[in-house]
């Protein structure tokens, strides 16, 4: 199907390779060495559950059907808004993002170790496992390198907009697994008793044209159990060189409340030099009521949003028709705070961990 599809089916066997590495009966090598002695798991936070605590769940369509009102423009039709804003099938969707951050976690966090201090270990960590596929049996070679920074991490500037200038991280850690030459992996590390904040790069794990990838922020704070996930990509979900391009940006509040705001760019649209930015912003109470604003420009880079695509809605829980007033919400729906043409990437994204 999509490279995404492609990225995490390889994935989810390199999950398996890793699983033998972080078993203390089986550690990785390093110079002969490898994870070894008296050593923990280092224990971080876990996304799925801190988003379901506060923002709207994983919006589903059971059967498509034309959009009556102004109501089922966000949750019937062909292409209902919901679907794309707490869906989990498109790029953009809050869910995909979430799966697929966890699914590289899941890698990384099998070399995330501690010694008896509570010290992050550094080093080279390799892991070789033969397994067996519908192609025969493969042998996969990764290895994890850990390093202490020194520095800031400074953002390319075509992130600067969502991520900002820079991130104070402690560790970077570079994964490299043979069956992905092309495929990049970077991770940054911060863990502390007042802060955990996580950086991830991926580029050309599907094989594709290369210009694929994300650059994902992810901290919680430990102390008011608050959280921010945030990121930029760009996909060629149809490999076919249209651009598909997005920003995102979910927080939670101390109150228990979310605020989102999230933008996406495609030019793989039918009509000759059409561009096209989709922007919704919103937040609330997921179990009392929250609001949605969506506005679409075409072209993509027009300040004036097209007036038959202008929609707000106040919701109740799951989705159903909330009774509230918009007004209500306005701090959460005000639109000269969408994310504009100008923050969504229009080009590959640049690595911060490679100066």
């Amino acid at each position: 199907m999509s490279h995404r599809f492609t990225v995490f089916t390889l994935l989810a066997g390199l999950c398996l390779v890793f699983a033998f590495v972080g078993c203390s009966d089986d550690p990785a090598s390093s110079g002969g060495g490898g994870v070894v002695g008296d050593t923990t798991a280092l224990e971080l936070f876990d996304l799925g559950e801190l988003v379901a605590a506060v923002a709207p769940p994983e919006f589903t369509v059971a059967a498509r059907k034309a959009a009556l009102d102004s109501f089922e423009i966000w949750t019937e039709g062909e292409y209902p808004l919901l679907d794309k804003v707490f869906g989990s099938d498109d790029p953009q969707t809050l869910y995909r993002n979430i799966d697929e951050f966890e699914e590289l976690m899941s890698i990384v966090e099998e070399y995330l170790r501690v010694d008896e201090n509570g010290d992050l270990l550094v080093g080279s960590f390799t892991a070789e496992v033969t397994d067996t596929t519908e192609e025969g049996v493969v042998t996969f070679n990764a290895t994890a390198t850990i390093t202490q920074l020194s520095s800031a991490t400074a953002i390319p500037s075509i992130a600067q907009g969502i991520i900002g200038t820079s991130v104070d991280l402690d560790y970077a850690i570079e994964i490299e697994v043979n069956v992905m030459p092309d495929g990049v992996m970077n991770f940054g590390l911060k863990v502390d008793s007042t802060e955990q904040t996580i950086l991830v790069f991926e580029s050309g794990m599907g094989g594709g044209t290369g210009d694929e990838g994300s650059l994902i922020y992810a901290s919680f704070d430990p102390v008011d159990s608050t959280f921010v996930f945030k990121g930029i990509g760009v996909s060629d979900e149809e490999g076919e060189g249209g651009m598909f391009n997005y920003v995102f940006n979910i927080t939670s509040e101390s109150d228990g409340d979310f605020s989102y705001r999230m933008s996406w760019f495609s030019d793989d649209i039918p009509a000759p030099d059409y561009t096209l930015l989709g922007s919704i912003i919103g937040g609330g109470n997921k179990d009392d009521e929250f609001a949605m604003a969506y506005r679409q420009f075409t072209p993509a880079d027009d300040e004036t949003p097209d007036s038959e695509w202008a929609y707000e809605q106040v919701f109740g829980p799951n989705y159903t028709e909330g009774s509230g007033l918009l007004t209500d919400y306005a701090a959460y729906t005000d639109t000269t705070n969408f994310y504009n043409y100008d923050v969504v990437p229009q080009a590959v994204i640049p690595n911060p961990f490679v100066q």
